[in-house]
């Protein structure tokens, strides 16, 4: 018990320590803003397209031209026609679609780099010191600082996912939008910018200076990019199988033709990824026993 508070103590003084500086809280941030952004000009861009499709709905409901040769076919209009909600719900997750698919390019190289120097940054001001002296352990510790980023990256996603989701609800009244909202930031979106932060925070353990822990975080998160987009090569997406895998079972018609995204894949996809932290956490832990008696 005393080990969780100790953990939970550190993570507390870090957590608000990502809210006073310039580091995670505002990256994530500016990370929902870009693809928010990117979100409403796909979107605006899609349905000025599509504005005029209403009057060409009741044109074509009422076209005896056009319903005989659906009948010619053994179709029905209903069948055939989609409702201008349904086009608008569809248009509507399109550019949400369009707006979601810069979202790994930004988290894998932003992410990293602002996460890199917390550890760091206990050197160069001396607190690194200050908690050896502390009967902590080295375990502790980066529990701690790790719990902290990731509560600090967690509070602000959430936050803007809820305040996204409730203008999105309310703009649009279209539930089946905002579900696709929150399934893209619960099943892709949280898991890699926590993801992402913890790799910046763990690759840097061996590291004292904050700049060069920056360049450095740049550089894994470029590589992780390139590593984490292998499977999703079969798809020929900029999407990681998870965003695609939600993208096409609510976005209609683009299941035709396009390859199936198996559960199995995504959580094989994910297990890997949780391997690969937490070998990178043991290496972590390892160092600061072998280099820093910690």
């Amino acid at each position: 018990m005393k080990t969780v508070h100790q953990i939970l103590a550190i993570a507390r003084t870090e957590f608000r320590f990502g809210f006073r500086r310039v580091g995670p809280a505002v990256v994530v941030a500016l990370i929902g803003l870009s693809v928010s952004v990117g979100i409403i000009i796909m979107t605006a861009s899609m349905y000025s397209t599509i504005k005029e499709y209403p009057r060409d709905y009741e044109r074509l409901r009422h076209d005896p031209v056009f319903l005989k040769q659906l009948a010619a076919q053994g179709l029905t209009f209903e069948k055939v026609v989609p409702t201008p909600s349904k086009m608008m719900e569809n248009t509507l997750a399109g550019g949400l679609a369009g707006g979601w698919m810069p979202f790994p390019l930004l988290a894998f190289l932003l992410m990293p780099m602002l996460a890199a120097p917390t550890l760091p940054a206990d050197h160069q001001f001396s607190v690194a010191e200050l908690m050896r002296s502390t009967p902590i352990s080295g375990g502790i510790y980066l529990a701690g600082k790790l719990l902290g980023v990731i509560g600090t990256v967690l509070l602000t996603a959430v936050a803007g996912l809820l305040l996204y989701s409730a203008v999105t609800l309310v703009t649009y009244r279209i539930f089946p939008l905002t579900k696709m909202v929150l399934e893209l930031t619960l099943l892709d979106g949280l898991p890699v910018v926590v993801g992402v932060s913890t790799l910046g925070v763990l690759i840097r353990t061996p590291l004292r200076s904050r700049g060069i822990a920056s360049i450095v975080g740049l550089i894994s998160g470029v590589l992780s990019l390139f590593a984490w987009m292998l499977s999703s090569k079969d798809i020929g997406y900029i999407f990681d199988l998870a965003a695609y895998s939600v993208v096409q079972r609510n976005l209609v018609g683009m299941e035709e033709g396009t390859l199936a995204i198996a559960n199995s894949a995504i959580v094989t996809m994910y297990v890997s990824a949780f391997i690969v932290l937490a070998l990178i956490t043991v290496f972590a832990r390892l160092w600061l026993i072998w280099k820093e008696n910690f």
